[in-house]
């Protein structure tokens, strides 16, 4: 090491002939340097020689001077400050790579860097002054192999080079009285630099390391999640100069209208997303931030954008009252803030446009199809986006009302035509009416979309889904791909194609790989985050899934979907208290929602309390009064509860139900299935068996091969039980022990012997 008495008697001379110059000084040193050289001084010094020629030649590409070399010690200047930062990472990298290809630990190149920008007096080919003085204090508390910079540095290249950093704060420097801040750049190794993910990836591992965690952590691919939350959440890194977040938009007045807001934000984050060199977050991201009361500059770290765009709605008396304001919290710069008072709603559809100019101003870019639409037309889309985002059957129906209406008054308004036929998908993905003729309408609308725009992403996603639905995957994946490949941007796709290698081509490793792409560009984003750790739970990976689940709770506090698959996966993992808590907490956030009625009752059904199973699927049938498996369960709970005959009564209306969309539908797979499940616990076996052949026939996914095997065990034919049972197995692992323990129409097996062997195979 350099003799430190020296060092400060150098820096402590000032001349007055010196000429002044702002300038950036780096300054490196060998960590035991003196130590080395006892224990083998000809290693030592072959090792110093392979520094100093590596030293000078970094700096001499980046057009710095050697001011002077002190034993193992180096000053340098630089005109530049981008320049001398540069140098400073690649020079580190070269130590690196260099260093991993040497055995004895004396001999590898360990160096701290320090790199200020400062005033210095320069005479003579040397410099003196403060700044070389504190150039030499930051490099002194730097990590072997790593960089410091003074906040002088980081203001100036923090917008110019993509550095990652971790903000030391305002450490005491020896001999300098002035509070100087500091930051570390993570210097990451060229073999580490590959990808984005990879690259974040590192330095979450650093920051760990760093932070001397105190719990051991596995680095395998299943914590891959874990290490980059961590990245995330532990440290700010900078965001992305054109990133910006829509929040949602508050409202206030007349609670008939509050569809409003959330419409409006909706429309203007859709809108902008079509900009080009621009990024704007999906609403898994930002959806979780409704009535938040966190401060701008905490929400911008969070999630990683550099620009906020926020407002309210107020309508009373018939008058229209828009607020909307675009910031820059980490400037704390207020760049527009607009008041649009008395209006009607007809003139949104203009106070949208407004808005939309003003981020186009600031971006300096153009919308893709900047359209405005009627007015008349507008107020019908928002109907519509708000009858949608409440994911209910009968709302799912008056928003394809509204959204026809919309393109009645307006035929070139494209994101009604979009929105349409995503609906109308909707209708048969989720089972709300199986009916052909929504696939068809659905299409035609999608190839409307088309002819104005054949480039439009948004189509693309649209076919991906509909050809899906019609069985034919293979196409289905190729026109998401397409999707993605139009706009990399674009989470809904992401999402789409990872469910179909997940629920329908079980290759969960494919679909974790989809989703790791999706979350390098938003990792934000909750809907990723319930995908992946559905993913890591069909892995067997359960307490990465559980991590992963409870972090979306947080990323979305308001949707019931984290919470529900949780639920689930305490059931497997036999934690029923745990999971009793989490139905309950989805069941608040959606009393609607028909999946966590199901499961909830299932539960207490499992634990035996048969009262509270049926009044739990009693209070959502109010809201899905045709719901099959709502149906079909409330049987079992009043079976259970020894009112046989009203079991049977619900039966039967499901299976005249049933057997009545047979008639109006009869390529549909489901409705074959719940005839022969409905037929089976009225006890008409020939009715049973030959409708979950025909479910099969149609459909032979493992949904239908487990339905044979429930149907069989409903029968009480146990070969043929374990036959269907170990069919549906060899295609989703998902079906094991644990599954069995829950299943409520395996549960005369569930200690068989013969199934158990099943489930483990």
């Amino acid at each position: 090491m350099a003799d430190e008495n020296n060092i400060n008697s150098i820096h402590n001379q000032e001349s007055e002939k010196g000429v002044r110059k702002l300038c950036a000084i780096m300054f490196t040193d060998i960590k035991d340097f003196s130590g080395k050289m006892q224990r083998d001084e000809v290693g030592t010094m072959r090792m110093l020689g392979i520094h100093n020629r590596m030293m000078t030649e970094a700096v001499h590409k980046y057009g710095g001077v050697v001011i002077k070399t002190i034993g193992d010690a180096f000053l340098v200047t630089f005109d530049s400050v981008v320049s001398a930062t540069q140098c400073a990472v690649e020079v580190q990298q070269s130590f690196l790579q260099y260093n991993s290809q040497i055995k004895n630990e004396d001999e590898k190149i360990t160096v701290r860097i320090g790199v200020h920008l400062g005033d210095v007096f320069v005479k003579e080919n040397d410099v003196f002054g403060d700044g070389v003085n504190i150039a030499s204090r930051v490099q002194s508390i730097a990590e072997v192999g790593g960089v410091n910079i003074s906040e002088s540095v980081y203001q100036q290249v923090r917008m110019k080079l993509n550095i990652k950093v971790l903000n030391l704060g305002v450490p005491q420097l020896k001999g300098i009285d002035q509070p100087i801040k500091v930051y570390q750049i993570i210097v990451i190794p060229t073999d580490k630099a590959s990808g984005k993910f990879s690259t974040n990836l590192y330095v979450a591992k650093t920051i760990l390391k760093r932070k001397k965690t105190k719990k051991r952590i596995a680095y395998g691919f299943a914590t891959i999640l874990v290490l980059a939350a961590v990245y995330i959440f532990v440290f700010a890194p900078e965001p992305p100069p054109n990133s910006l977040a829509v929040l949602p938009f508050d409202y206030k007045g007349d609670s008939s209208f509050s569809y409003l807001a959330g419409s409006f934000t909706d429309d203007i984050r859709t809108s902008l997303q079509n900009m080009t060199h621009i990024k704007v977050l999906q609403s898994g991201s930002t959806d979780g931030y409704r009535n938040t009361k966190k401060g701008e500059d905490e929400i911008a770290k969070e999630l990683n954008v550099r620009y906020l765009l926020r407002g309210s709605l107020e309508f009373q008396d018939d008058d229209l009252t828009i607020r909307f304001r675009l910031v820059e919290p980490h400037e704390q710069r207020d760049i527009e803030s607009r008041d649009f008072s008395y209006l009607k709603k007809k003139d949104m559809s203009k106070i949208r446009g407004e808005i939309l100019r003003q981020v186009v101003s600031l971006f300096e870019s153009q919308i893709k199809g900047d359209y405005v639409p009627k007015p008349e037309a507008y107020e019908h889309f928002m109907a519509g986006l708000e009858y949608d985002r409440r994911e209910r059957k009968e709302d799912n129906q008056l928003a394809i009302s509204e959204l026809t209406q919309a393109i009645e008054k307006d035929e070139k308004f494209l994101p009604a035509y979009i929105k349409l036929a995503s609906t109308q998908l909707l209708n048969h993905e989720r089972g709300y009416d199986l009916n052909e003729r929504w696939l068809i309408e659905a299409e035609k609308n999608i190839r409307k979309v088309l002819s104005f725009d054949s480039t439009n992403s948004e189509a693309y996603l649209l076919l991906g889904r509909l050809n899906i639905e019609r069985g034919d995957r293979k196409k289905g994946v190729e026109y998401l791909e397409r999707s993605i490949q139009m706009d990399p941007n674009l989470m809904r796709a992401y999402v789409t194609l990872a469910n179909e290698y997940l629920l329908n081509l079980n290759d969960p490793p494919k679909a974790i790989s989809v989703l790791l792409k999706a979350f390098e560009i938003e990792p934000t984003n909750y809907n990723i985050s319930v995908n992946l750790a559905v993913g890591y739970a069909m892995m067997k990976k359960y307490d990465e899934s559980v991590e992963v689940f409870r972090r979306a709770t947080k990323l979305n506090p308001e949707h019931e979907l984290p919470w529900i698959n949780l639920a689930y996966l305490y059931e497997i993992l036999g934690k029923q208290d745990s999971a009793l808590l989490s139905y309950e907490n989805a069941l608040k956030l959606n009393p609607a929602n028909p999946i966590t009625a199901e499961y909830l009752g299932i539960l207490f059904l499992n634990k035996g309390n048969y009262t509270k199973a049926e009044s739990t699927i009693v209070a959502c049938l109010k809201y899905e009064p045709s719901n099959y498996r709502l149906i079909y369960t409330l049987g079992i709970t009043q079976y259970r509860r020894a009112k046989k005959d009203v079991a049977v009564k619900a039966w039967r209306d499901g299976l005249s139900l049933a057997e009545e969309n047979t008639k109006l539908n009869p390529n549909v797979a489901e409705h074959y299935y719940f005839v022969g499940l409905f037929s089976a616990r009225l006890g008409e076996n020939e009715k049973a068996i030959s409708n979950i052949l025909t479910a099969v026939k149609m459909d032979s996914s493992e949904n239908n091969l487990m339905g044979a095997a429930r149907v069989y065990a409903i029968l009480g034919k146990k070969q043929e039980m374990i036959s269907w049972f170990s069919r549906a197995r060899a295609m989703n692992p998902e079906y094991d022990e644990a599954f069995i323990t829950n299943d409520i129409d395996l549960q005369t097996y569930r200690n068989e012997a013969d199934l158990i062997i099943a489930a483990k195979r």
